[in-house]
């Protein structure tokens, strides 16, 4: 447990945590060693939580293997799932809710970090500060990826499907 809480306490989801509180939360995380190749999370399959990476390097995608677009590319000290955290804030759930997987392309170690877990660290105003932080980000690379894709599309004279289901996104979530 030391050599984990070493990897892990400068991470912003144990600063501002003691030691003895960083082991505690530490017992109830789950480490996960993976290979390349390993699905981390399955598309369509209900999160238990987020996974903190350790080492190696993950590619989160949509789509069947044989036809995979990467969405995006995930380094050590990232984190994996950041889409369950609307479930814990009290977000409408839906039956499309993670239509992306997760897969390793370097062999490295995760660590699960559980819902329950998660849902008490919300409180502390670092790691609340340090989330929004990430949640920000993520959001503004998704509406980047998704403008470049709506005018690659829109030059290719074919937007009206794209724009029809980012329209049918928003009409969702309001």
């Amino acid at each position: 447990m030391e050599q984990l809480y070493e990897l892990v306490k400068d991470h912003p989801f144990f600063l501002g945590l003691s030691q003895e509180e960083a082991l505690e939360c530490l017992s109830f995380c789950r480490q996960k060693i993976f290979h390349q190749s390993d699905l981390l999370f399955h598309a369509n399959e209900q999160r238990e939580g987020i996974l903190l990476l350790l080492s190696g390097v993950a590619e989160v995608f949509v789509g069947p293997k044989e036809n995979r677009e990467v969405l995006e590319i995930l380094k050590p000290g990232e984190l994996i799932g950041l889409s369950s955290i609307a479930d814990l804030i009290g977000g409408k759930k839906s039956e499309l809710e993670y239509r992306v997987g997760v897969v390793a392309t370097e062999a490295g170690q995760c660590l699960l970090i559980p819902r329950s877990l998660i849902e008490n660290r919300l409180h502390d105003p670092n790691f609340h500060h340090y989330l929004f932080t990430q949640l920000a980000f993520r959001l503004k690379e998704i509406y980047s990826s998704l403008a470049e894709q709506v005018m690659i599309t829109r030059k290719a004279k074919d937007s009206g499907s794209l724009v029809r289901r980012v329209q049918d996104i928003n009409a969702y979530h309001s």
